[in-house]
């Protein structure tokens, strides 16, 4: 069986056509999809926003525990054998815990994470390998400084370090 030059042609127009059928299909689509979206966002969240501070959620409404989050130590070049304290004292409430998260470089720093009390009582831990995290539990309630202490085991300079916490 052997084609002639038109029977090529109609074929190719045959696949252009598909092709061409395909495209404004897909094009559709994607016109369809791009006006939902634009809908969707136009039209903003559905959740109510409060029109009041009657509307807000009050302490005593959610039998969950709170937290009271510090907006982060941040450290910067501390030399071994130094220390940094936290500008802030920190008031504890009765049998309350402080919950920490540190992030520090460069990795395999040893520094310490000290709570001091009035009463010179000193809560401490340790952290190496860049990041750290944990609780000083049932702590008596009172005053506190934060001291970030770094070792004298490595000479290396800590570069940056950023330490949050959390009373629960």
């Amino acid at each position: 069986m052997s084609l002639r030059i038109g029977d090529r042609l109609s074929n190719r127009s045959n696949i252009r056509g598909k092709y061409t059928m395909l495209y404004k299909k897909f094009l559709s689509l994607f016109l369809l999809f791009a006006l939902f979206t634009a809908s969707a966002v136009l039209s903003g969240c559905n959740a109510p926003s409060p029109s009041s501070a009657d509307d807000l959620p009050k302490s005593g409404d959610s039998p969950e525990i709170e937290y009271m989050f510090s907006d982060g130590f941040p450290v910067q070049n501390l030399t071994a054998g130094s220390t940094a304290e936290y500008p802030e004292k920190i008031t504890i409430p009765s049998a309350s815990s402080l919950d920490y998260s540190i992030n520090h470089s460069p990795m395999g720093i040893h520094l310490t994470i000290c709570l001091r009390a009035e009463n010179g009582t000193e809560y401490r831990a340790e952290t190496v390998g860049g990041t750290g995290e944990g609780t000083f539990s049932d702590l008596p309630e009172g005053n506190y400084s934060l001291i970030l202490e770094h070792a004298n085991i490595d000479s290396r300079t800590l570069e940056n370090a950023v330490l949050v916490f959390g009373i629960r």
